[in-house]
């Protein structure tokens, strides 16, 4: 009998071993679900034998999980450990209806199948798009909880109700909390340890929360406000932007969902491979191109919002056969008054007999010279006009700039003289450069010969832009950036003057270990030659759509944040296509000037071969990276109290009012001191001021009241209201920054640095107070964090007689160690262009910072903040006021 036993043993040993063996030759190299030791994607009772095999010296493969009680080890405890995960009933924690990634538009994303239990998500880039966690209540029936921060320094347990940890680093790693990037968490573990919990909350204090549909970041398959799942009772979504962004390869999602009793649901994975790979498996792919949704439940089939695509015929090649000469009567042109350009497009000079692409013979066989860009005054107008012209009405096309500077200022609403040669394709009506957060930058100057300059700090962390408009022509633009047979140039034909990245000559190489940088081409050449096609397809394939493929977007998809409203659009109203490309490390741009050459094909036809189409006229811009001497700061930036608003010298960001009326407060367009930080080249940026001093005072005086975004880059006013105090238009209302500064004043007292007095018997030195409640205006004092957080109630008019309110807004201003305190220099908050921290005026000794999260988010409508700081004699400032606008 024990003979037979042992033999059996070793029977079942043996088809153990075979097993593995299997499993380990179609196995992943990442960990799995816990509780999945043999890799099928769920936890049963063939995971135990396999746990049991593996205590006897059997490999691991290299997708399993065997440390099921987490303690770093894989021993007998871990057999009771996953027999009790084996045996215990479903959880009664909130069910998750969807997980998974949506587009910067809200189009919920394709998977490319799943892989031992999880959704696999195949992207381009690591940034520009959404990830989407819904769920809804579970076998307990409570409602699924919304708490998205909380944290106690003394009890790690202490968390918010969504858990979310991932395997690889986001953006830069960082372990502050809500400061910078994620940490990873790898293998998946949620235990209650200090770094686990921070961990958590750093990755879920970026989510926004919605409860209805119409405030949803998803949309339906008509671009309506939508969840991805009907059933949804919650929907938590991350914006993953450049500093949240994910790495090349491969990256583990794990998720779990809690509800308001505290019960957790069933743990859910995504698989996020970011660049070209190679990875380690493949995805099973799904039966039919719908979402796929984390439970079996019907999805909405995802509809692409963008409808005007071609049929690309992958062995055509561009012929070059004689073209037609054109006359001057051929392609009339007009003037379209309202266009908003950063870059005019720039027309070649030639001559009616230079050689004229036809819809049949592909590219020009003689390249265009670019003449000089219209100059920098916005009030030239078209001097010449075809007979008979073809005129379009002026339409009332949205002006940025209401900048009434006496220098020419820098303005996206410069309208273009076409030339009668311009080419009859399409016409560039944007071209420019926005942030990481989308929202588009302001050029600082104009080269001699009128070419739009943009300057940054670093050569990487923003995005390039191009929108093209239908030319005389009346031919659809082209969408193709890329053509993977490399036999002729893509629709958006782009070119750099010097070498982006390494320079690297393979094309398209532009993700994953062996990324690559583009080639020059100075001077630009758009013939169709080997070097041009290679090029311009390794350049145009990094310009990628909402799903990450290599083509235009259209307007449901847009990749800028357009003023007032900061809502995903294009930048020109009458654009067709816009082609958008996030600058990395891999393309980062070299310092010094980069002139940057586009020009756009049109569409002859749905079937016309790749590259046939009829180019329009080109258009340049130049990077700038570093920063030269700026020009001597003005003598305005003296500041002696009481001040009044003196109008700026210098070209102004347009989107500010510029009028400077002698007032008790300084408008937005005022520059009361100009900040003379070396952060940007030519045209001096302005800071949306504090109200000046009402009275002479021995007391402070507030330098700076203003906004900035949650990476603390400084946000613009975008205008003021009648009595000239700042207004600040936001689309939601929290992930932003309150900033507050301020110096001594002629009593030479130090600024006080207290934000909270916990007897609640005396007022901070900082006294601020809101003309609307924020948040649900509770009245327990300071409660900003846990699962009880609450927000702050109003005061209209504004007084600050009332010691709990103030102390309750006041304490939410932190310094660097999460203090209610003030910072130094050295702490600051607010992060500059070239890269460091610091104040926002040159004179401020104590900066005041406060991220407005969810628990006292902004309402929408206008909310009025008034301002006042204290010094060590006890003696008040006057008050500074500022609108914080959220959009309904």
């Amino acid at each position: 009998m024990v003979q037979w036993g042992w033999l059996q043993w070793f029977a079942v040993q043996r088809l153990a071993l075979l097993i593995v063996t299997w499993f380990a030759s179609v196995s992943i190299a990442l960990a799995q679900l816990p509780g999945d030791t043999n890799c099928d994607g769920t936890s049963s009772p063939g995971d135990l034998l396999a746990l049991q095999r593996i205590l006897f010296g059997a490999p691991l493969l290299p997708c399993g999980f065997a440390d099921e009680n987490l303690d770093g080890r894989i021993t007998a405890a871990d057999v009771s450990a996953l027999v009790q995960r084996v045996t215990a009933p479903p959880p009664l924690g909130p069910e998750v209806t969807y997980f998974g990634l949506a587009s910067a538009d809200g189009t919920p994303l394709q998977s490319s199948g799943t892989l031992a239990g999880a959704v696999v998500y195949q992207r381009p880039a690591g940034q520009g798009f959404k990830l989407v966690l819904e769920a809804r209540p579970g076998a307990g029936g409570v409602s699924v909880g919304q708490t998205i921060f909380a944290s106690d320094p003394r009890d790690p347990s202490i968390r918010p109700d969504v858990w979310i940890v991932v395997s690889q680093p986001l953006g830069d790693g960082s372990p502050a909390v809500c400061d910078g990037g994620v940490p990873a968490v790898h293998p998946p573990d949620f235990r209650a340890l200090r770094r686990i919990s921070d961990a958590i909350n750093d990755l879920t204090c970026n989510l926004a929360v919605a409860t209805s549909p119409a405030f949803s970041c998803t949309s339906d398959r008509f671009g309506r406000p939508a969840f991805v799942d009907d059933t949804t009772q919650v929907q938590f979504c991350l914006q993953v932007t450049r500093q949240l962004i994910f790495s090349d390869g491969e990256t583990l999602v794990t998720a779990v969902v809690r509800d308001r009793a505290g019960n957790l649901g069933p743990l859910v994975q995504m698989r996020l491979r970011v660049g070209p790979g190679p990875f380690d498996a493949t995805a099973s792919p799904t039966a039919t191109p719908t979402i796929t949704p984390v439970r079996p439940t019907p999805s909405p089939t995802r509809i692409p919002s963008f409808t005007p695509t071609r049929t690309v015929a992958a062995t055509a090649t561009p012929t070059s056969s004689a073209t037609p000469s054109r006359s001057l009567t051929a392609s009339p042109t007009f003037t379209r008054p309202g266009t908003v350009a950063t870059s005019p497009p720039v027309a070649p000079t030639a001559t009616p007999s230079s050689p004229v692409p036809s819809p049949s013979t592909g590219p020009p066989t003689t390249p265009p010279t670019s003449i000089r860009s219209p100059s920098a005054t916005s009030s030239r107008t078209a001097t010449w006009t075809p007979s008979p012209t073809s005129t379009r009405s002026a339409t009332a096309t949205r002006t940025v700039s209401t900048t009434a500077s006496p220098t020419p200022t820098v303005s996206r609403t410069r309208t273009p003289t076409r030339s009668p040669t311009a080419p009859p394709g399409p016409v560039i009506r944007f071209f420019g450069l926005t942030r990481s957060d989308d929202s588009i930058l302001e050029p600082s100057g104009l080269s001699p010969d009128g070419v739009p300059i943009f300057t940054r700090p670093q050569g990487f962390g923003f995005s390039i832009v191009v929108e093209a408009a239908r030319g005389p022509s009346g031919n659809e633009v082209g969408t193709d950036t890329f053509i993977p047979s490399l036999t002729a140039l893509p629709d958006l034909q782009i070119v750099a003057s010097r070498a982006l990245g390494d320079g690297s000559d393979a094309v398209c190489d532009s993700s994953g270990p062996n990324a690559g940088g583009v080639p020059p081409l100075d001077p630009p050449n758009f013939l169709p030659t080997e070097a041009a096609i290679r090029v311009m397809n390794d350049f145009g394939c990094r310009f990628v759509d909402g799903a990450g493929s290599p083509r235009g977007r259209g307007s449901q998809e847009a990749c800028t944040r357009v003023p007032p409203e900061m809502d995903f659009r294009f930048v020109a109203s009458d654009s067709s296509v816009q082609f958008c490309a996030a600058v990395t490390r891999v393309l980062e741009f070299p310092p010094g000037d980069t002139v940057l050459t586009a020009r756009v094909l049109d569409q002859t036809s749905a079937d016309a071969p790749p590259g046939s189409g009829v180019p329009g006229p080109t258009a340049r811009i130049i990077v700038r990276i570093g920063t030269p001497v700026s020009p001597a700061p003005s003598p305005s930036t003296t500041v002696t109290p009481p001040r009044t608003s003196v109008a700026s010298s210098t070209p102004t960001r347009s989107i500010a009012s510029a009028s400077a009326t002698p007032s008790t407060v300084a408008t937005s367009g005022s520059v009361s001191p100009t900040r003379t930080r070396t952060r940007t080249p030519t045209a001096t940026r302005t800071v949306a001021p504090s109200p000046t001093q009402t009275q002479a005072s021995a007391g402070p005086v507030v330098t700076f009241f203003g906004l900035a975004r949650a990476d603390g880059t400084l946000l613009d006013a975008t205008g003021t209201n009648e009595q000239g105090v700042p207004v600040y238009v936001r689309p939601v209302g929290a992930g932003f920054f309150v900033v507050v500064e301020a110096k001594p004043g002629p009593g030479g007292a130090p600024v006080g640095l207290t934000t909270f007095q916990p007897d609640l018997s005396s007022l901070p030195d900082l006294q601020v107070v809101a003309s609307q409640s924020l948040g649900n205006g509770s009245a327990d004092v300071c409660d900003a964090r846990g699962p009880n957080a609450g927000g702050v109630p109003g005061v209209d008019p504004p007084r600050f007689d009332d010691v709990g309110v103030v102390n309750d807004l006041a304490c939410r201003f932190r310094d660097g160690g999460d203090e209610p305190r003030g910072r130094a220099q050295s702490d600051a908050c607010v992060l500059f262009e070239n890269g460091g921290f610091g104040f926002v005026q040159p004179d401020t000794t104590v900066q005041f910072c406060a991220f407005v999260d969810r628990a006292w988010e902004f309402s929408p409508g206008d909310t009025m903040l008034t301002v006042r700081v204290r010094d060590t004699n006890a003696t008040v400032s006057a008050v500074a006021q500022m609108i914080v606008r959220v959009s309904p």
